[in-house]
């Protein structure tokens, strides 16, 4: 087993040095947008946050490109296989500057893991993120309501969204925030802008990109 994970980091490694060889030195500053449905958005429509989270940067004035990587049905542990394809694809298009991570809601549904595991999940998807050629900022989300679930899914998901605005404070002492770190808080998005009781409407996610700008 641990021969297998020495092999995987080390391929891990080889993908993101070959991201960095191809990333173009003037190219366009890039937003990378990692998740599973709530990502991708509505399907066979052209509903989603990270198309609205661009917009909302070029009308202020950015030059970024924002690239939609959500997966239907990706648990964290695919989003996690797929990441390291996923930067070194963005890498080379421009300079990365920002990745987006939204995961969890289908480990959830489907019962994959605890909380814990869930969360560890993302944290390793965070590093991997972290550590990214650019060093880009990563956006930590929490996950929205799923109002057409039941009790034990909504106890799971604050349970691991209080995880993951820990992983976003500075541990105590500390005169500052984790470096390259920011927390975009999905948790209290309005439940009745769910579209399906777990999907959401054009301005539920119109809302995600909006906090994801703040």
């Amino acid at each position: 087993a641990a021969t297998t994970a020495g092999t995987a980091e080390a391929a891990a490694q080889s993908t993101l040095a070959m991201g960095a060889e191809n990333a173009t030195k003037a190219g366009p500053e890039v937003v990378l947008c990692v998740g599973d449905s709530l990502t991708s958005g509505t399907y066979g429509s052209e509903v989603d946050y990270p198309r609205v989270l661009e917009r909302l940067l070029r009308d202020a004035g950015y030059d970024f490109v924002v690239r939609n990587a959500g997966n239907w049905g990706a648990t964290t542990s695919k989003l996690l296989e797929r990441s390291q394809r996923l930067l070194s694809e963005a890498c080379s298009q421009g300079r990365l500057a920002y990745v987006f991570v939204l995961g969890g809601t289908n480990d959830i549904l489907r019962r994959t893991g605890t909380a814990a595991q869930i969360v560890g999940q993302l944290q390793q998807l965070h590093d991997r993120c972290s550590r990214a050629t650019h060093s880009p900022r990563v956006g930590i989300m929490t996950l929205p309501p799923i109002p057409g679930g039941y009790t034990l899914w909504d106890t799971m998901r604050l349970c691991i969204n209080r995880s993951l605005r820990q992983a976003c404070t500075a541990p105590t002492g500390a005169s500052s925030p984790l470096p390259r770190r920011f927390l975009v808080d999905l948790e209290s998005v309005d439940a009745a802008l769910s579209s399906d009781g777990v999907h959401f409407t054009a301005e539920g996610y119109a809302e995600f990109a909006r906090r994801a700008f703040e």
